[in-house]
């Protein structure tokens, strides 16, 4: 862990999977329920995690090869199969205690996600995370997705802050280049990076809050 000095920040945005909830084994198996509706070979568990975060035109290039779909098509895939596995997903521990410790302090929080938007609501609904969370931007709203910093500067821009003025929490490097390239603070959660926490309740002390 590089926690290093306080982050003076009036925002902080959060990346959704590995981040604030635990889902990587519901996305494990909603994939390969996908690949097997076209008759695509399933991935094994390191082939998927090394690709973990990245966006949907990148699952598309990666897993579908051949298939031409669009992001649209991979979205509705996905929108299919993941209510299947929803049981699997968890809150990060501590997320829910962190979140109300930040807005406590009067900082602005927000999730920014490359998953389909009404699907990340109801994932951030059952965990009891969504009214913690003052904006939420997924993956079908903008043009480009993580690591473009749109999606990013979209959930800043609603909130009114500066992207030097916040700092984006993810788990993967397409997080960490969403960050810089939007201006903002990168920090990695169990990742490495300049600044990076191994436990959400890390982030308190980097916020000193």
């Amino acid at each position: 862990m590089k926690l290093g000095p306080v982050l003076q920040v009036d925002a902080v945005i959060f990346d959704m999977d590995g981040v604030l909830v635990e889902s990587k084994k519901a996305w494990f198996n909603t994939l390969n329920s996908a690949l097997r509706e076209f008759g695509l070979p399933e991935v094994d568990w390191s082939t998927f995690i090394k690709h973990f975060g990245q966006s949907i035109e990148e699952d598309a290039r990666t897993f579908f090869k051949g298939k031409k779909l669009t992001r649209e098509d991979i979205n509705e895939l996905y929108g299919k199969y993941f209510p299947k596995f929803i049981d699997m997903i968890e809150p990060t521990y501590g997320a829910r205690r962190v979140l109300e410790r930040i807005l406590k302090a009067g900082i602005k929080t927000g999730c920014v996600t490359n998953t389909h938007k009404a699907l990340a609501l109801k994932i951030l609904r059952r965990v009891n995370l969504l009214d913690f969370l003052m904006v939420v931007v997924g993956g079908d709203e903008v043009t480009s997705q993580k690591p473009d910093p749109e999606p990013l500067l979209r959930a800043l821009t609603h909130l009114g802050i500066l992207p030097r003025k916040a700092c984006f929490v993810g788990d993967t490097i397409y997080d960490i280049r969403t960050a810089i390239n939007a201006g903002c603070i990168p920090v990695g959660f169990k990742i490495n990076s300049e600044i990076s926490i191994n436990s959400l309740e890390d982030l308190l002390y980097l916020l000193s809050v």
